[in-house]
């Protein structure tokens, strides 16, 4: 399959999952709905590139098809853990790093606002862990 781990059920789901079809339909209804309960188109816009943005992320990570039944396409760095939690704690880090600064100054100095970095570290440690057992 391409996925460490994989079974074909779970192939089939990750090809349903990602496909472009899907992805543009989970980013419309992220616009829709931020932008709606916000009043503001501008949180809909990105609330609709968050999720095509999840794409090209799944291209460093995973090899997945575009459409089911096409082909598989990916760097395919979850067969080599080691790269893909180094490069994916890089990420996390950079990402946190971007939200702690949109935060006010007073608020980045709470203690809560590490929460986010430290759930996503060990969830990344759990992915590990998993792709190597």
């Amino acid at each position: 399959m391409g996925t460490v781990g994989l079974t074909a059920s779970s192939a089939v789901a990750d090809a349903l999952s990602h496909s472009l079809g899907v992805i543009g339909a989970r980013a419309l209804l992220r616009g829709f709905g931020a932008g709606g309960r916000r009043r503001s188109s501008m949180e809909g816009w990105w609330a609709a590139g968050l999720v095509v943005a999840h794409l090209p992320a799944d291209w460093v990570t995973s090899r997945l098809a575009l459409w089911p039944g096409g082909p598989q396409w990916g760097a395919g760095l979850y067969s080599r853990p080691t790269l893909d939690v180094a490069i994916e704690v890089a990420l996390v880090a950079a990402g946190w790093v971007v939200y702690r600064r949109s935060l006010p100054a007073l608020t980045q100095r709470r203690p809560l606002v590490w929460t986010p970095l430290v759930v996503l570290l060990m969830l990344q440690v759990v992915w590990a862990a998993m792709l190597w057992l």
